[in-house]
């Protein structure tokens, strides 16, 4: 078997048959006079802008790193089209407002109120799907 080979059977393994567009392709690349065969994934995420409030406050919670700021990193990563394309312009705004206050608690907390400040913003993230 050569190595093409071997590469196209992995693509195959990870390719999806319901979806039409290839998730994965191959390419040559020459480094020193060598040339390597890789497997690269074909990336087509749409960029959603956002706002700087919004990933402060994201960065935050990757920062503390526990089970709860966590899970709301996921939760607010995983629908921010919702947040900031779907959503009007006052809910929005309504939503950055909780963010930033959330953010201020969450920066101005000792370590006994944090545990506390994470309910409370987790709580929020529940009640907001």
């Amino acid at each position: 078997m050569d190595k093409i080979d071997i590469l196209r059977s992995l693509k195959d393994m990870f390719d999806n048959d319901s979806e039409k567009e290839e998730k994965y392709s191959i390419e040559t690349k020459q480094i020193d006079k060598a040339n390597y065969l890789s497997l690269v994934a074909n990336d087509r995420r749409t960029f959603i802008q956002t706002h700087p409030d919004y990933e402060t406050f994201l960065n935050l919670l990757r920062f503390h790193n526990t089970k709860a700021s966590n899970y709301v990193a996921n939760k607010l990563n995983e629908n921010k089209t919702k947040f900031f394309v779907e959503f009007t312009d006052t809910e929005k705004e309504k939503f950055l407002d909780d963010t930033r206050d959330l953010y201020r608690r969450l920066v101005n907390a000792n370590s006994m109120n944090v545990v506390i400040i994470e309910d409370m913003i987790v709580e929020w993230v529940n009640n907001l799907f």
